[in-house]
């Protein structure tokens, strides 16, 4: 795995080529991380608190920050989906089902529960959401070249 800044920098915001499972991990987790301490303990630190009854609703700031992270988190998806020869807008697709759901349940108040039919219904996608954890973390990308460049793995 590269350390260097320019890498660091494709693999974040670049939308071509290909990335190996390890660079899919630590973008994905470092991502995660970063949106979790930045969300819940500078823009609403409330969202802990659980002596608040409902929780919290969202600060503007948040959903902001929320959905400026699709950016990266869609091109590490799509260098992954690249590598596992797999259609590039599958990361386009999945991001647009994120951005719709975040803001969506947020703001009518269903992200707590499950007792709607949208949470039913994302519930449901579980699977779905099972199959990309196991195909872009755990399943190695194509061997040599394919349609989106050579093997990062070399």
């Amino acid at each position: 795995m590269q350390f260097s800044a320019q890498y660091w920098w494709y693999v974040l915001f670049g939308f071509s080529g290909r990335i190996p499972r390890s660079t899919w991990w630590v973008a994905t987790l470092g991502l995660a991380q970063a949106e979790l301490c930045a969300i819940y303990f500078f823009i609403n630190p409330d969202i802990f608190r659980l002596d608040l009854e409902p929780t919290p609703p969202m600060a503007p700031a948040e959903t902001l920050f929320a959905l400026a992270m699709l950016i990266p988190g869609t091109a590490v998806s799509v260098k992954r989906f690249n590598d596992r020869n797999r259609p590039y807008w599958l990361g386009y697709a999945i991001a647009v089902f994120v951005a719709f759901s975040y803001v969506f349940l947020h703001y009518t108040g269903h992200i707590e529960s499950y007792d709607s039919t949208i949470g039913f219904g994302l519930l449901a996608l579980t699977p779905i959401f099972v199959w990309l954890l196991i195909d872009q973390g755990f399943r190695r990308g194509t061997k040599g070249d394919n349609r989106y460049g050579p093997d990062p793995l070399g």
